[in-house]
């Protein structure tokens, strides 16, 4: 682990605080789950509760216990949504693309 931080420190060592900054927001940013938003959803005669994360270009379904993703919904593949605030209600149509 002491070398790990060593090697950690000796890459950003001649670096300004700005630029040190900068190098951590990019890393940050390069994450797969960066902008992602999480709700917890229950799916029309769904038994149980399930992990719907919204990003900035799709629909994820993900494994609650683990984070995987399990299905993805592009949003260049929705014909069209809608949503009831009152009863906090989604309806999404997908494109069927053969």
């Amino acid at each position: 682990l002491q070398q790990r931080i060593a090697d950690a420190h000796a890459n950003v060592r001649q670096l300004t605080s700005t630029e040190a900054k900068l190098q951590y927001i990019r890393a940050w940013q390069a994450l797969p789950e960066h902008g992602m938003h999480y709700f917890i959803v229950r799916f029309r005669n769904g038994r149980k509760a399930d992990l719907i994360a919204v990003a900035i270009n799709r629909l994820v379904k993900m494994n609650m216990e683990n984070g995987e993703s399990i299905k993805t919904w592009r949003f260049s593949n929705m014909k069209k949504w809608h949503v009831n605030w009152e009863i906090r209600h989604l309806k999404v149509s997908l494109r069927i693309l053969l």
